[in-house]
C-alpha cells in the first residue's frame, strides 16, 4: 500500500521539507526489510502506518 501511495504522490515543491521529508521516510520504511522479533515488527508496522498516514494528504484523490 505505501508504495502504490508513493507512486501516486506528486513530487512536492523544493520549500516543501515536511513533505519532501514524509515521502522519503514512508519511502524508507517501505522498502525496509521486516524485523526478526514479533514486538520489532509492530514497531515497524506502527512506524510504517504512522508514515502512510502523513503522505496521505499529498496523493491525488479519486473522485466518485
Amino acid at each position: 500500500m505505501a508504495c502504490q501511495l508513493l507512486a501516486a504522490a506528486p513530487t512536492p515543491v523544493p520549500d516543501a521539507m515536511q513533505d519532501l521529508a514524509a515521502l522519503a521516510r514512508a519511502a524508507e520504511l517501505a522498502s525496509a526489510l521486516l524485523p526478526d522479533t514479533p514486538w520489532l515488527q509492530q514497531w515497524h508496522t506502527a512506524c510504517l502506518a504512522k508514515s502512510i498516514s502523513d503522505i496521505l494528504p499529498l496523493t491525488p484523490k479519486d473522485p466518485r
